[in-house]
Order: C-alpha cells, then structure tokens, then sequence
C-alpha cells in the first residue's frame, strides 16, 4: 500500500466524543497532536486500530459510505484487515467480508489475504472460494486496469489455488477448477450454481438484488450472453430502484450491452443518479459499449466529452473514466477515436503536471494498442 500522511479530524469532533481528561494524556505521551483546530495520531496505525474497532461493533456501519471513510475512499485498506483481525466468530467475519467485497473486491481481498498470511482471520474456506472465483472471473475483463488489479490480488494470495487460477487459461478453466474445489461443500451450492451460469436470465435478474454475492456473481454471469429485450428491461428496472448497490451491478451488466437502449439508461445513471459509486460503474460501463461496438464508439465518446466538465467535479468518476479508457485488448482504432477526448482533457487542464499527465495517458493507450497488436501477431 502506498504510504500516507496524517489522517487528521476535528479537535472539537475529539472532546466531544472522548474525555478531556484521556484527550490530555494522549497529547502529553505524543500520541496525539493538534494544529490549528485539527487532530493527527502520531502514526495512521494508531488510527486504523480505533477506527477498526468502532467498525467491528457496530454491524451496521458495514456499508459504502463507512468503508469510504475508513479507508479514505479505496485508498487505503490497512484498516480494513485489522478490523477482520478482531472477528473470532466465522460467520461475522463472512459477513464482514462479503460487506466490503458489496463495496470494493480488492478491498475484501486485500482483508483475507492479509489475513490468510498471518493465520488470524476466521473467514470460512466458502466464503475464500468464492472470492478467488471472483478475482479470477475478472482476469478477462475489458479494462487494463482491472486486470492487472485481480492477477496481483491472486499472485499475492496465499493459496494453492490462487496460483492455479492465475494460470487457467479462459473462464471455462476458472469455472470448472471452482467447481471441483467445491466439491460437496453445500455452503457454496448457492453461489457457485449462478457463478458457472446454470441459472436462467430471469434467475440471475433476481439475483441481482439478493445480497453481496449472488448480485455481483449474477451481475457477471449476465454479461456472458446477450440480453434479450425481456432480460434487459428487467435489468432497466433495476437501475430505479431504491438500492444504491443493485442499481450499481445493474449498471455492470449493461456495459456489455451494446445496445442504443443501454446506452441511453447508462447516461441518465451518469446525468441523475445521487450515488457516486453507481456514476462510476455507468461511465464505465459506457466506455465499455464504445469500446464493443464501433458504431457507437464515437457517439458515446461525444457524449462522455460533453460532460467532461461536469465529470471533472467527481473525482470517483473521473478516476474511473481515466482508468476505463486503458483496455486490456483495445479494439482497432481506438486511440484515434478516443483522442478527441484526450485533448479536450489536455486543453482544460490549467497546469503543466496535469498536462503532462493526460499526456502520458494518451501515451499508454497508444502503447497498449502495440502491445495488443503484438501478441496477437505473436
């Protein structure tokens, strides 16, 4: 993980939480600083452990806008992996990582690989089955990103089986090595039947809204095969309803759906929806389909230049959209069509760091294109 500086939180925000007089004693042993009105431990760690703590008591901070916090958005999971350290009870520990992983995948496989490899977490060998099965699903996901993403989450896990499915060769591979894994195990009956796709369509839209792991796994086995119009105007449906996570795995599905339909609900998700984390999966979900489909390519791309300013405001999104527009396999064309966007990017940046970065950008969509190119010819 990358290393942080102070995290630091209001002064009066402390005292009112914690006794004046335990306030002191941290300052006087210089644990704990203050400047101008703000508050610092004297190592992250220090915070990370109280603010585990606080999560681990209250199940029902286990949610987006908590682990946001925690972790000061993604950036950082250290806190994450104490707190599943302090869970001796299986079953909480599960929940707690199915939680996270509703949130953030690498988050939850950051928590249990960590803990895997000091032997003190108490997560079940189900409930790590099926988050290896997860990551390595994604080994073939369009954006770079992504993939780099999940391959280091397995090379650094701690498992046999992680190092089998960094070598499987395609998703059949992955499928059929998870359900051997499996076995009779009848904890992981649920999952792994929508996870090798047995499900019906009408199954897996149901899915969706069914918790942590069936919802993503069903979000995923969706984008396998094309939608039919029934399938997609049920996973339209989705997008409005009043969960925050269902309305964000329905906007994973669309992204392999290269329909004009699709496109439209992604950029009203992108225009309307209050919930970050559902912008995010539909800006990228709508790279996606350009990338897909070259006659939408370039209206798509249009689109997302035409609210570049808006979407510069979101760093959340705006991250993603930087990050989506690095595909694994980049179709022909590609730089060229998302150059216009690049530059428009480039001439709004008003200083020379953010120049040289949309540069550098550019730079490695061209690269990865070669690249591309140069396996394939290989």
């Amino acid at each position: 993980m990358a290393a942080r500086g102070p995290d630091y939180f209001e002064d009066a925000a402390l005292v009112e939480q914690v006794p004046q007089g335990v306030v002191d004693r941290l300052r006087e042993g210089r644990v704990l600083f203050t400047e101008g009105g703000r508050s610092y431990f004297r190592h992250h760690l220090f915070h990370d452990v109280l603010a585990a703590v606080a999560l681990v008591r209250d199940p029902a901070r286990w949610k987006a806008r908590w682990f946001d916090s925690l972790t000061f958005r993604a950036n950082s999971f250290d806190a994450l992996v104490l707190a599943l350290e302090l869970i001796e009870d299986p079953q909480s520990a599960d929940e707690l990582v199915m939680a996270v992983y509703d949130w953030n995948l690498y988050g939850a496989a950051y928590a249990v690989s960590q803990g895997r490899r000091h032997s003190s977490v108490a997560v079940t060998a189900s409930t790590e089955l099926a988050l290896l099965a997860v990551l390595a699903e994604r080994r073939w996901d369009p954006v770079a990103s992504s993939v780099q993403r999940v391959e280091d989450a397995l090379r650094v896990f701690p498992s046999p089986l992680a190092e089998q499915l960094l070598k499987a060769d395609d998703l059949d591979a992955v499928v059929a090595t998870v359900s051997e894994e499996a076995g009779d195990d009848t904890t992981s009956t649920a999952w792994l039947r929508i996870f090798r796709h047995d499900a019906t369509a009408g199954e897996l839209v149901a899915a969706l809204s069914s918790g942590p792991l069936p919802g993503w796994m069903a979000s995923n086995a969706l984008r396998r095969e094309p939608l039919d119009e029934t399938t997609r105007y049920a996973v339209f449906q989705a997008l409005t309803g009043d969960d925050q996570t269902v309305r964000w795995r329905a906007t994973h599905t669309l992204g392999a759906d290269a329909t004009g339909e699709s496109v439209d609900a992604l950029l009203h998700v992108l225009d309307e929806d209050d919930w970050e984390w559902a912008r995010y999966g539909a800006v990228r979900a709508l790279v996606e389909i350009a990338a897909r489909d070259e006659d939408r390519r370039r209206p798509v791309l249009d689109e997302l230049r035409a609210r570049l300013t808006a979407l510069r405001k979101q760093s959340l999104v705006f991250g993603e959209l930087q990050k989506a527009l690095e595909l694994r396999n980049p179709p022909r064309g590609w730089a060229s069509d998302v150059a216009p966007l690049i530059e428009d990017l480039f001439a709004m940046s008003v200083i020379v760091s953010d120049q040289d970065h949309w540069r550098r950008v550019g730079k490695r969509i061209s690269d990865s294109i070669r690249a591309a190119r140069a396996a394939h010819a290989a």
